[in-house]
């Protein structure tokens, strides 16, 4: 089985590593293998990908490190999200096979991607977890699939809280807001509640 890292890198400074290095020894401390030795300039894009914003996708395994591959990054326009029941899915560890999560990805009908209820209670977008606005505070579902590392540090930085968050209570918060690796609250790729279709 293989795993994937993501990972910003901001004018070629690899943010929040040592995140994203806890997650990759956690997934492999599951499976109770050893964490690889991460070579010296692993992260450092080539000199054409040095300014701006730009995506490194890691891919390993229980051997090893797999793949390297870097890309100028852009973020997808999201308009609305489409919520979408699945009270089976499992997904705790960031792998390379995504195909339970694009099942429900192409049940997203004219929506822009999907808001995934589990057992009625929000859990996570088809790539990112989800932060909730109200009167100014920021909330993030406690039951989310993945652990992700944006999550990790703005809930250890005290910007967001966790919370059991049902799907009944959704319209009760402002905004809904996608972070993962690549995109914190300040970019503001959120969307009114009003978006969200059921």
């Amino acid at each position: 089985m293989q795993f994937i890292e993501t990972i910003k890198i901001s004018e070629g400074y690899p943010c929040h590593l040592e995140f994203h290095i806890r997650r990759m020894q956690e997934t492999l401390q599951s499976m109770g293998m050893p964490m690889p030795e991460l070579q010296a300039g692993l992260f450092l894009p080539p000199a054409g990908l040095r300014n701006g914003v730009v995506k490194c996708r890691v891919v390993y395994d229980p051997a090893g490190i797999c793949g390297v591959e870097f890309a100028a990054y852009r973020p997808r326009v999201i308009r609305a999200l489409k919520v979408v029941d699945d009270d089976d899915i499992v997904y705790p560890y960031k792998s390379a096979d995504r195909s339970m999560l694009m099942k429900l990805y192409e049940k997203r009908g004219d929506c822009d991607d999907v808001l995934i209820v589990k057992d009625g209670f929000l859990t996570d977008t088809s790539y990112s977890n989800v932060v909730l606005s109200r009167r100014g505070e920021f909330y993030t579902p406690d039951t989310y699939l993945l652990d992700g590392t944006k999550r990790r540090f703005l809930l250890q930085q005290g910007l967001i809280r966790a919370c059991p968050v049902r799907v009944a209570d959704l319209y009760t918060y402002d905004r809904v807001y996608l972070i993962n690796a690549m995109l914190d609250l300040e970019d503001e790729v959120a969307i009114p509640v009003d978006r969200i279709v059921k």
